[in-house]
């Protein structure tokens, strides 16, 4: 029995595909992730009360579940964090680093230049057929 988990909610079932890959790759411990069941859980969009899946990360040592609640989940876990931990599916995310735009616009140098004749000098304005219709539906 590994002695440190971490209980969070998930949006869609392919998550804990992801996570097996990440703890694949990430964790030199031993880890075993299995379905927590369900939990109550606040819908970004909507704001409403949801049932959402949970996953149960059970790792081998405390720091390896601190990287993974860091660097997967992108939540820091309290110094005095219990061992078996649910995190809050209320918490937001944190957003994506976003550049800040810039102070001024850039200024673009380019050559100006003039046109010598209109770009479609032969273009004709379209002529209604003798029938008056544009197209015939029934042939």
């Amino acid at each position: 029995m590994l002695p440190f988990q971490l209980r969070y909610p998930v949006a869609a079932r392919d998550e804990l595909d992801k996570a097996e890959a990440w703890l694949a790759a990430k964790i030199s411990g031993r880890w075993n992730m299995r379905f927590g069941g369900f939990m109550a859980a606040r819908d970004r969009a909507t704001h409403r009360r949801i049932q959402a899946i949970s996953l149960i990360a059970s790792f081998e040592s405390d720091a390896d579940r601190r990287v993974f609640a860091r660097d997967f989940l992108y939540t820091e876990l309290p110094v005095d964090a219990a061992p078996t931990t649910t995190l809050d599916p209320a918490v937001e995310q944190p957003a994506a680093a976003v550049a800040p735009p810039p102070s001024e616009p850039p200024t673009i140098d380019a050559p100006v230049i003039e046109a010598t004749r209109p770009a479609r000098p032969d273009d004709k304005p379209p002529t209604v057929p003798a029938g008056g219709k544009l197209f015939d539906f029934k042939a």
